[in-house]
């Protein structure tokens, strides 16, 4: 089943964790969202992308290890990289100026690939548009693309 033409429910659920992950209609709703305002616009932009995580149940989220309140269990985030064109920088680099209505954009990186998380806001609030970097676990701070650490990436 397709979410949107380039995005299926597959890909948006996908976990290697043993715990059910089927979201709730809220988060289904979230989904699409994601995938029509902001997945599908970025993979214009950027060429095709594979998502490494979408939608976590809470129980998959606690499994891995996720954020305790996390935009993903609610279908509101996804964790993505560039199939063939680029890196997460890239990504990130199109999404800065590009309109596409995110609320938070974070390019992460855990000492292999760096991969981009997106994700919209509540509906009834505005996106805001954040750029931010996480190079380390539990450290986030404002993007910088002038930021040395970026280097190997460009």
């Amino acid at each position: 089943m397709k979410v949107t033409k380039h995005f299926s429910a597959a890909e948006m659920t996908t976990t290697a964790s043993s715990h059910d992950n089927t979201p709730t209609v809220e988060a289904w709703v979230n989904l699409a969202r994601l995938c029509c305002e902001v997945l599908e616009p970025l993979r214009a932009l950027c060429g095709p992308l594979r998502v490494n995580s979408g939608y976590r149940s809470p129980d998959v989220n606690t499994a891995i290890g996720g954020a305790k309140n996390s935009a993903h269990t609610y279908g509101r985030a996804a964790d993505l990289v560039p199939i063939k064109n680029g890196n997460a920088l890239d990504l990130v680099l199109a999404l800065k100026d590009s309109g596409i209505p995110f609320d938070k954009a974070i390019l992460e990186y855990r000492g292999r690939s760096p991969w981009l998380h997106v994700q919209v806001r509540n509906i009834e609030r505005a996106p805001r548009g954040r750029l931010l970097m996480s190079l380390s676990a539990g450290v986030f701070e404002e993007f910088d693309e002038t930021d040395q650490r970026l280097e190997e990436w460009k």
